[in-house]
């Protein structure tokens, strides 16, 4: 019982969040914590290392803003005891998106930086060729170094100021990681609307810039979007919200 404790706790919290309430997930995913501390050291901290990435994920969603960054900074410090480097990547770039959502954009470009440099280092250590197949540790960095370099690029590009061709060169990255997965997981739901997000968000870049190449990025991304159904819902709001903002004073 003590065992199967932190896990059916855990799998409650995502079905929670499945069903859009975030704040029932954070209390099961506490729970779940709290159950994880009853196991032996090896297990405690891995469960303990996953658990808290969800809890700043369910407490971000909830906008309970500090109780997010203290889940985040236990992930991250559970995820390096545990040698879990997935975890402690993706707990940082959460914590830089609340920042972002806190302090705004400009104070997180840094940070997502700095997870970009520690998922660099991971990948290195684990996956020296970098190539498909990965191991499921190094494709889930691959993913987060993809999210952390979109989240600097349109952190910088709503910051003036900021080196725009470099946000650029960024997104670009993020899409060629992204459109990668999607290839070699052609089943994953979660690679392709990963891909759609990311050729959506070039594809405005692209279009801020005056490429010709932008309509015929968006629309790509307006038919992966269309091709995940629900999921892809929000991208395709998204999309027409900061489309409309393009050209305006506010950055988009």
């Amino acid at each position: 019982a003590r065992a199967h404790a932190p896990v059916c706790y855990f799998d409650s919290g995502v079905q929670a969040m499945d069903a859009g309430d975030p704040r029932k997930a954070a209390k099961l995913f506490e729970t779940s914590v709290e159950k994880a501390e009853k196991l032996p050291q090896d297990e405690r901290v891995k469960r303990r290392s996953a658990a808290y990435l969800a809890l700043g994920r369910a407490r971000q969603m909830a906008k309970a803003y500090d109780a997010a960054l203290q889940a985040y900074a236990s992930g991250v410090a559970s995820a390096k005891a545990a040698n879990v480097p997935a975890d402690q990547i993706e707990c940082m770039v959460g914590a830089a998106n609340v920042v972002r959502a806190i302090d705004g954009a400009a104070a997180a470009i840094e940070l997502f930086a700095a997870s970009a440099a520690r998922a660099d280092e991971a990948i290195a250590a684990i996956a020296p060729s970098r190539s498909f197949p990965l191991g499921a540790d190094a494709t889930r960095l691959v993913a987060a170094r993809a999210s952390a370099w979109a989240n600097q690029a349109t952190s910088m590009l709503a910051t003036p100021g900021s080196d725009a061709k470099r946000a650029k060169a960024l997104l670009k990255r993020a899409l060629d990681a992204r459109e990668a997965m999607a290839k070699y997981y052609p089943t994953s739901s979660e690679a392709r609307r990963q891909l759609a997000t990311s050729r959506a968000n070039y594809g405005l870049v692209l279009r801020l810039t005056g490429d010709p190449g932008a309509e015929a990025m968006i629309r790509a991304a307006e038919a992966d979007a269309a091709a995940i159904g629900e999921a892809g819902a929000g991208i395709l709001q998204a999309l027409q919200r900061n489309s409309s903002n393009l050209g305006k004073s506010a950055p988009p």
